[in-house]
């Protein structure tokens, strides 16, 4: 057989991405081994028989036999094959790692490595061109979750770095910056991950180790007024103090309105998060009142986050939401 692990990656590629991955192997700067012809025609090759690993044209005997006609195959030896193979999973992985890079890249990321490179060769006037107009682009986006103050976090330090070649005395004002935008980034996904292990200790005990830093005290300073005062961690609030046993439908009405009100500051991705905890939440209420009024209200907010997208994952319905909407109905 061919290289498993790379049949199983090319037979889960759509079409779009199997069109992209071949013009990556076309072009010599990722693809510039030896044999970058034969790798693109391997991978022609197993796109050509939808990467079956039971298919016989693309059994290691037959593919050994177009590359090498001249060669003897040997089972179970080391072979050129072997090498392509391997050659062409790493150039798919490289692929993989590229796409996901443009994925999360955008205007933010091409301007901080615009600024990086003006640094390195001390192009003031330029420098502060690219962070006006880099503060700019950013403030137009209009979510506040974990990524927004990451990437301000990132402005802060690169001008910060900047600063620091003149030991300017605005240093201490951007350091702030620093600290502050740092900080919101570190409560966004504190309480994120906090409220995902509360959820996890409803099915099985979780022992807290001393290492985890309590996150009691950042919760307090989520009021308003306070350092953490941001729209996403409101919901995130809420949602702890319900995980930890405080589910009413008064509580739950409150987070729904809460999502709706911060609809345009939170990400859409995010916001199934919280519909998936919000779910929960109306069908553990459910589970223990047992009474109709709990089980419209839990139909009511399944049928809503269905209609809004919500419930979908790559465009597919997943089976446990699919079994919990024919249940409820």
């Amino acid at each position: 057989m061919l290289n498993r692990k790379l049949l199983e990656v090319l037979r889960h590629l759509g079409t779009l991405e199997k069109k992209r991955l071949r013009l990556f192997l076309l072009s010599p700067y990722f693809n510039s081994t030896s044999a970058a012809d034969d790798i693109v025609r391997l991978y022609d090759l197993i796109v050509q028989y939808d990467a079956d690993e039971e298919c016989q044209e693309l059994s290691k005997e037959s593919v050994f036999g177009i590359f090498f006609p001249d060669r003897v195959f040997k089972e179970n030896t080391k072979s050129p094959l072997d090498s392509m193979t391997t050659d062409l999973f790493a150039l798919v992985r490289r692929f993989l790692a590229q796409t996901e890079l443009e994925r999360e890249s955008g205007e933010v990321e091409e301007h901080l490595a615009l600024a990086k490179f003006y640094r390195k060769f001390a192009y003031e006037e330029r420098f502060w061109q690219v962070i006006g107009s880099l503060r700019k682009v950013h403030e137009k986006s209009p979510w506040r979750d974990a990524r927004h103050y990451f990437k301000q976090f990132k402005i802060e330090e690169e001008e910060l770095s900047f600063r620091s070649l003149y030991n300017s005395f605005e240093d201490d004002v951007n350091l702030i910056a620093v600290h502050t935008n740092l900080d919101r980034y570190y409560s966004i996904m504190k309480l994120d991950f906090a409220c995902a292990l509360t959820y996890q200790g409803q099915f099985a005990p979780i022992e807290m180790p001393p290492s985890i830093v309590p996150v009691e005290e950042l919760l307090n300073q989520v009021s308003n007024g306070g350092p953490f005062d941001l729209p996403v961690n409101h919901i995130y609030k809420l949602l702890m103090q319900m995980l930890r046993g405080s589910a009413t439908e008064e509580n739950l009405h409150a987070l729904e309105h809460l999502i709706e009100q911060y609809e345009a500051e939170v990400p859409f991705e995010k916001r199934k998060e919280f519909s998936a905890y919000h779910q929960f939440l109306w069908t553990q209420l459910y589970s223990t009142s047992g009474n109709d009024q709990s089980l419209q209200n839990t139909f009511a907010v399944y049928k809503k986050h269905l209609e809004m997208g919500y419930c979908y994952f790559d465009d597919m319905l997943p089976l446990t939401d699919f079994r919990n909407l024919t249940i409820i109905g």
